[in-house]
């Protein structure tokens, strides 16, 4: 696993770098910035699309749970 910051996977966003992708509960994860104001998050088979970062790391798509809620939880990043 990659020791990632929130900081580091906020920056990455922001700076529209590429897909970012992890596990949360035994399932694949991921966020990929397609645009300043689109971004694809899914977790499993389900997916969003936010207009925003802040948007990625609030809305609650991982089991009621927000990506911020379940940080500390997240394994195998891949940039």
């Amino acid at each position: 696993m990659i020791d990632t910051t929130l900081a580091q996977f906020r920056f990455h966003l922001d700076n529209l770098v590429g897909c970012i992708q992890f596990d949360y509960n035994g399932y694949s994860c991921g966020v990929d910035p397609i645009g300043r104001a689109r971004y694809d998050v899914w977790y499993g088979n389900t997916d969003v699309t936010v207009t925003s970062v802040d948007d990625v790391l609030c809305t609650t798509i991982f089991n009621g749970k927000t990506l911020q809620d379940i940080w500390d939880d997240l394994t195998e990043f891949n940039y």
